[in-house]
């Protein structure tokens, strides 16, 4: 039986709990505080962004399985001086993880606020305070020696492959959406997925949703809506705003009393982990500016450059052309009362990529189902194998330093963007799906007979 006690009072350096987490073997049986034993299936993907330390643990109490996160803590209250119980990113903690449980000595007001998850004590890894080398913080999988024994131009087909079924599991996404709601309106709920990104994801589609209940005649009716539902407009008598800023907020006031029908309560979006320039507000400006320049029908505007421009890739220029907008007023600031050092367009050329990738050829090969145009869904099938590659995320990063020795080798092998669409498709059905319990994935097995 694994138990582990930290020294009681003594000062564990976070970074070296987590290693010490991540390090457990599969199966690892451990004790809570309580006395329960539980078995680690698996520790989880290690979070390196805002949230919980780890993602997607698997833990085993008797028959009893649970997948979840897991936050690692100096101190059983570091969670309430942290604030994580007013975060909802912790509601689906399933354990904490701790050097030193303190809460016997808190205050009856912090015991209130801790999570009712069971608590494990650790001992943190030796090494000081430094930072873990990546081959310890994300562990080689089965994978590593199957997708070693395969060339490079063998391992980019198949990723290809699962990156073209991701893009069809989108497109009928899409299209279910498109003959529920209309052309436009699924369009449209797709952009704003996309602009809300991780952070934010959630609060745009509740936006979405509240903005779909208005009948919108003009765009700058839609700009009006945008802005008063999503509660993120100040009290121009109380704010200190700029004057251009100030004159801005007194006009989207003034048009908001009147189109406004019921109060509702406020969009909690997420700032504290978003950069200035990815802020809601500019997000928000940029899908306003998009509406405005793709006025009345988003969809027949990228529907009408699929059938004029032949080529493939001048079409994906021309496109990304279009999503390039800017905001007179919001290319210059981060929020309200904060202005921006220099200015740059509220939707940068990333982004851009990721609305193409995501939300504009999805919808596009959706659009040519519906109207039974196989000309056009041809052509975007062979446009979406031509985008390039993108900026790696988190998954594409993780899976990489999972599956390849070295890492680098992503670069030859994720050298396209449908082949990075391939890697997030794999890791999300297999890592995750399993919690990166290798001995039950059956990936393995699936290559081996290919």
């Amino acid at each position: 039986m694994q138990k582990k006690q930290a020294q009681k009072g003594k000062k564990c350096p976070e970074v070296r709990l987590q290693l010490s987490w991540a390090r457990l073997a599969p199966n690892s049986v451990c004790e809570t505080v309580s006395g329960d034993n539980f078995a680690v299936i698996s520790p989880g993907v290690w979070n390196l962004e805002a949230g919980p330390d780890f993602t997607n643990a698997k833990i085993a109490d008797g028959d009893s399985v649970s997948t979840g996160d897991v936050e690692v803590h100096n101190n059983a209250t570091d969670w309430v001086m942290h604030g994580h119980h007013l975060d909802p990113r912790y509601d689906n903690v399933i354990l904490h993880v701790v050097a030193n449980d303190n809460s016997c000595g808190a205050s009856s007001d912090i015991r209130r606020k801790l999570p009712h998850v069971p608590v494990m004590l650790l001992q943190h890894a030796p090494g000081g305070g430094r930072t873990p080398a990546k081959a310890d913080m994300f562990p080689k999988g089965r994978c590593e020696a199957l997708f070693a024994r395969l060339p490079n131009d063998r391992l980019l087909k198949l990723f290809r492959h699962a990156g073209l079924k991701r893009f069809d599991l989108k497109t009928e996404a899409v299209l279910e959406e498109m003959r529920s709601t209309g052309v436009d309106s699924a369009f449209l709920k797709s952009l704003f997925d996309a602009c809300g990104y991780r952070q934010n994801r959630k609060q745009f589609l509740e936006l979405f949703a509240r903005f779909s209940g208005h009948a919108c005649q003009s765009p700058e009716d839609c700009e009006t809506v945008l802005w008063g539902e999503s509660g993120l407009l100040p009290d121009p008598a109380t704010a200190h705003l700029e004057p251009q800023m100030a004159d801005f907020v007194s006009k989207l006031w003034d048009k908001w009393w009147k189109a406004r029908t019921t109060a509702r309560p406020p969009i909690l979006w997420s700032k504290s982990s978003v950069r200035p320039v990815n802020s809601p507000e500019r997000r928000l400006a940029a899908i306003a500016m998009l509406i405005k320049n793709l006025h009345p029908s988003p969809m027949m505007a990228f529907a009408n450059l699929a059938k004029q421009i032949p080529d493939e890739n001048l079409f994906l220029k021309r496109v990304s052309k279009v999503l390039q907008c800017s905001h007179p007023l919001w290319d210059g600031y981060y929020a309200f009362t904060i202005k921006a050092p220099r200015a740059s367009r509220v939707l940068g050329q990333s982004r851009i990529h990721d609305i193409v990738l995501n939300c504009v050829l999805p919808a596009l090969k959706a659009y040519s189902i519906m109207t039974e145009d196989n000309k056009t869904g041809k052509f975007i099938s062979r446009a979406v194998c031509s985008l390039p590659k993108t900026q790696p995320n988190t998954i594409i990063r993780n899976a990489s330093f999972k599956w390849f020795s070295p890492p680098s080798r992503q670069h030859d092998i994720l050298s396209d963007a449908i082949a990075q669409q391939g890697a997030i498709h794999v890791y999300k059905n297999f890592c995750l799906e399993t919690c990166s319990e290798c001995s039950v994935c059956p990936l393995g097995e699936l290559l081996e007979t290919k």
